[in-house]
């Protein structure tokens, strides 16, 4: 194989097959994750404010020019991406009706997209709107190995945090008055299983 042919498959092809993959992985469990702990087949990463989070946090940075490595962006993402994720948490853990913590994170999560719109709005510099869009809607080709190493260890390890709570979640769907007579800590569960779904979804908007 020609070092062309090399260079396209495996440093241009192939990051953005594997980075897919994982993508559509995370964000496929995290949703489940969601809806069976919620009982509500609306729930999904989106409501949880991760995405909206890291787009206010890339917003602000490049469109008012903040001294902040261009390459450092996808680290700025995921932390600002789990910053209001567990925020989010916090605030909806204290509510025990599912449709209750459904209706506080869609309603943050609108708070945060107008603050991102606000941004982009009032920002001197119009000149990142490329980048701020690739965080807003996602892509995959910009994916490199490095971002594939930044969410790998997130895409085996959660998924066994998963599946370890496997039993309480299955329980979880009977109603929670049920769960709690069999032993299940409904609050703990949800908390356990949100915190999960936070951290697969931080990773993926990252990186894509």
């Amino acid at each position: 194989m020609e070092d062309s042919h090399r260079f396209i498959v495996r440093d241009l092809r192939l990051p953005r097959v594997i980075g897919g993959a994982l993508a559509g992985g995370m964000l496929g469990a995290s949703g489940a994750v969601m809806q069976d702990t919620l009982r509500n087949p609306l729930a999904g990463p989106e409501l949880i404010g991760v995405s909206a989070g890291a787009s206010l946090a890339v917003a602000t940075i490049v469109a008012f020019r903040l001294p902040f490595p261009g390459v450092a962006l996808p680290i700025a993402a995921l932390a600002a991406g789990l910053i209001t994720g567990t925020l989010i948490l916090s605030l909806v853990s204290l509510k025990t009706n599912p449709m209750h913590m459904l209706l506080v994170g869609a309603a943050l999560t609108a708070l945060i997209n107008a603050l991102v719109i606000a941004a982009i709005t009032l920002a001197p510099n119009f000149g990142g709107v490329s980048i701020i869009y690739r965080f807003l809607v996602g892509s995959l080709s910009d994916v490199q190995w490095d971002e594939i190493r930044l969410a790998a260890p997130w895409a085996i390890a959660l998924p066994l945090v998963i599946l370890l709570a496997g039993r309480p979640l299955n329980i979880l769907k009977l109603g929670d008055e049920v769960a709690e007579g069999l032993g299940v800590g409904v609050r703990r569960t949800r908390a356990v299983l949100f915190a999960a779904s936070v951290l697969l979804v931080a990773p993926v908007v990252a990186i894509a």
